[in-house]
């Protein structure tokens, strides 16, 4: 799945989307993982954060689809459990995980957390939240482009198994590299991303 051709059509299907930044959301990448420092460091108040969080996924159409899953019903939500959220977080930053290394055993306790907090069949809005927090871990699941056809397990170890298995990732990257042009982050999350994009390009 994981090859140039894919990656290519994958390119010019997100760049043909109104809105979807020119950056592959680096800047967005940037700006994340300075509030989660901050958030994890104790240096910002929880709510600031997850209001952050929050916006974004209704940007990114995550909250839609489940009557009354509003902004606030979320905020909510994630204030009453921000402990229990901070301690699969505490867990997964020590072990400074990506996708690369970890097993979906290691990331399954936050997905399942973020599933239950809309309580819906899709792994859309789990993903993308999950994304948020660890870009490197997690893959985005879209309803419009990147559906996946299975459960999340299925889906993030089969680009999993994709991303290891290929053999031409440092052209991969500088194919991506020459779309983001410059200032690029230096934990910019090139394999969940060229995932996310090669398998929007092959047509799932």
């Amino acid at each position: 799945m994981i090859n140039i051709d894919n990656l290519n059509r994958g390119i010019e299907i997100f760049k043909g989307r109104i809105n979807w930044p020119r950056d592959f959301h680096n800047g967005f990448y940037k700006l994340l993982s300075e509030k989660f420092n901050e958030y994890f460091l104790g240096i910002q108040e929880p709510e600031l954060y997850l209001r952050y969080i929050v916006d974004n996924l209704a940007i990114w159409k995550a909250l839609r689809g489940r009557h009354g899953f509003t902004k606030q019903f979320l905020m909510t939500k994630l204030i009453e459990e921000n402990d229990l959220l901070m301690g699969f977080i505490t867990v997964l930053r020590n072990r400074n995980l990506s996708i690369d290394i970890a097993n979906y055993e290691d990331i399954q306790n936050i997905f399942n957390f973020a599933k239950g907090l809309k309580r819906a069949e899709s792994p859309v809005f789990a993903s993308k939240f999950c994304h948020f927090l660890f870009p490197n871990l997690f893959v985005v699941v879209d309803n419009e482009l990147s559906q996946a056809r299975t459960d999340y397990r299925t889906y993030w170890e089969f680009c999993k198994q994709s991303w290891s298995l290929c053999p031409n990732k440092e052209i991969l990257k500088e194919i991506l590299n020459e779309e983001i042009q410059n200032n690029l982050i230096p934990n910019y999350p090139y394999s969940c991303k060229i995932a996310e994009l090669c398998y929007i390009g092959k047509g799932n």
